[in-house]
C-alpha cells in the first residue's frame, strides 16, 4: 500500500476486513488490527515490529496465529500498549513480537514496561530479520515461522514463559535474507536466461541460507517468501521452485514452501526468504491448524 495517510489507511484496512468473509472476525483500528472475539484463556500474541503490515495481515493475523498487527508505520509505546491490552482478555499475559533494529527494540521496551506498571505480565521475542546488509525496510521473512509457532505454543495452553521460550527457539533457527543484493540491471534481477529472480541468483540466496542455519544432508527445513515493490506472484514462483529445488537437490527435505502473494510496498522490487531448521519438537506447533486471511493450516 506504500506510504498512505491515516484516513487513506483506514479505508484499505476497512475493506480488507470486509473481504473473503472476515467481516466480524476482525476489528479495525486506527493503529492496529486486531482478531474479533480474542480468547481469554491463552497467552496473546501481538506483532508489533515494522513488518510489511499488509503481508502481515494477509498471512500473520488469525486463529491460531497472531491476534493483532501494529499497522502505524512508526508506533509509539502507548500504541503498542493499547493494543496488547485490547487483546489481552484474561490473564495468560501477552508475548510482543518485532524487529530487532536499535529503534524497535527501545519503542517496544517501553511497551513492555508501561503494560508491567498497568499490570500486565508481557515478554519479548526480537525476530533477526535478514542475515545480509541491505535488505528493505519492512520486509517480513523474518516473522512468519516465528508468529506460526507463537500463536500455537499459545493455543496449546502454555503460559507466558513457555511460549516465550519455544519462539525464542524457533527464532534461533530462522534464518533470513533479501535478495536484493543478487539483483542487477536496474533494480531487477535477471539470470542468463533473462528470468527474474532466476535460477542464478537463487542459488546463491540458498548457499547464503544454508551457511547461515547450517543446513545438511537429512535435515528437514520450512520455507517462507514474500515479494516487495511490485514483485510479482509469477516472480515469487519461480524464487520458490528454484530455492526448493537447490534444497532438495542437497537432501535437504522441505517441510512447507509457502509464499505470500500480498506484496509490501516498496520504492525497489525485492524478495525476502526465510528458512527455518524444523526439529521434531517444534513440528506440532508449525503444523498445528490455523486460519488468516490468505493462509490455512489444515
Amino acid at each position: 500500500m506504500g506510504k498512505t495517510s491515516e484516513n487513506e489507511r483506514s479505508k484499505a484496512l476497512e475493506g480488507i476486513r470486509l473481504s473473503a468473509g472476515n467481516a466480524g472476525r476482525l476489528t479495525v483500528g486506527t493503529q492496529s488490527v486486531r482478531t474479533s472475539p480474542c480468547r481469554c484463556d491463552k497467552v496473546s500474541i501481538v506483532v508489533c515490529g515494522r513488518v510489511g503490515y499488509e503481508a502481515a495481515l494477509g498471512f500473520m493475523l488469525g486463529e491460531n496465529l497472531a491476534d493483532a498487527v501494529i499497522v502505524e508505520p512508526e508506533p509509539d509505546p502507548y500504541a503498542i500498549m493499547r493494543t496488547a491490552i485490547s487483546v489481552n482478555y484474561g490473564d495468560r499475559g501477552v508475548l510482543l513480537i518485532c524487529g530487532s533494529s536499535e529503534e524497535e527494540k527501545g519503542t517496544v521496551m517501553a511497551a513492555g514496561g508501561l503494560l508491567e506498571e498497568s499490570g500486565f505480565n508481557n515478554e519479548v521475542v526480537y525476530v533477526e530479520d535478514c542475515i545480509a546488509p541491505g535488505g528493505t525496510e519492512q520486509m517480513n521473512a523474518g516473522y512468519f515461522q516465528c508468529v506460526k509457532i507463537a500463536g500455537a505454543a499459545a493455543a496449546s495452553g502454555m503460559t507466558l514463559k513457555e511460549t516465550y521460550y519455544t519462539v525464542r527457539k524457533a527464532r534461533n533457527l530462522v534464518k533470513s535474507i533479501s535478495v536484493r543484493d543478487a539483483l542487477s540491471s536496474g533494480g531487477r534481477g535477471r539470470d542468463d536466461a533473462g528470468a527474474l529472480f532466476g535460477e542464478g541468483a537463487m542459488e546463491k540466496i540458498a548457499f547464503q541460507l544454508r551457511q547461515a542455519s547450517r543446513a545438511r544432508t537429512g535435515d528437514t527445513v520450512c520455507t517462507y517468501i514474500s515479494g516487495a515493490g511490485g514483485v510479482t506472484l509469477a516472480e515469487l514462483g519461480r524464487a520458490n521452485y528454484h530455492l526448493y529445488r537447490s534444497l532438495t537437490e542437497r537432501g535437504i527435505a522441505v517441510h512447507d514452501a509457502l509464499i505470500n502473494p500480498v506484496p509490501v510496498g516498496a520504492a525497489c522490487a525485492d524478495i525476502a526468504i526465510s528458512m527455518m531448521l524444523l526439529p521434531d519438537e517444534l513440528k506440532k506447533y508449525y503444523d498445528m491448524p490455523c486460519s488468516a486471511l490468505y493462509y490455512n493450516k489444515t
